[in-house]
């Protein structure tokens, strides 16, 4: 079953567990900047953002890789052949989230590969302290999305009536 990391800002904490133990599974060092996984934050707001490679559905990442390094596996997981690779980086010009990143240390272009050594277990979901981070079939981003909508679109619409209470 397809699967992707759903990510809730409500939920984040900013403590960048999720950072550290995915550093540290591919890496075996604790480095925001060799993680896969990274955690914006929008200071002026106070919110913290966990984000990895989306696992799109039609990949621009796979579609520009001159030599076919990056594809979907079985467990529709967009991985990339290191073997293969080039290191040419046309992916991560093209991803539109910049979720594929170059390892200086290893020399390699990596991205988010769901913990494929370990199962597809995820270890940010695993490790995260708020449950901000959690595994869902690829299905319920659909879902997500449509529900993120129309609670903004009742949000706005309840300030509105405020708004307009206030003026009367």
């Amino acid at each position: 079953m397809e699967q992707l990391i759903i990510f809730d800002p409500e939920k984040c904490c900013g403590c960048r567990r999720c950072e550290k133990i995915c550093s540290w599974v591919h890496d075996k060092v604790f480095s925001k900047a060799r993680a896969r996984v990274r955690t914006v934050k929008w200071e002026t707001e106070g919110v913290y953002l966990p984000l990895s490679c989306f696992q799109c559905e039609t990949p621009f990442c796979a579609a520009v890789c001159p030599v076919g390094a990056i594809a979907k596996d079985e467990m529709g997981v967009v991985i990339i052949d290191e073997e293969r690779c080039v290191n040419c980086r046309l992916c991560l010009q093209v991803c539109p989230f910049g979720m594929i990143d170059f390892n200086p240390v290893a020399r390699q272009v990596v991205k988010c590969d769901m913990c494929k050594e370990l199962g597809y277990k995820p270890q940010c979901v695993e490790e995260c302290p708020t449950e901000a981070l959690r595994l869902a079939p690829l299905d319920e981003r659909a879902g997500l999305v449509k529900k993120r909508a129309a609670m903004e679109t009742l949000k706005k619409q309840r300030e509105m009536v405020l708004d307009k209470t206030r003026m009367d």
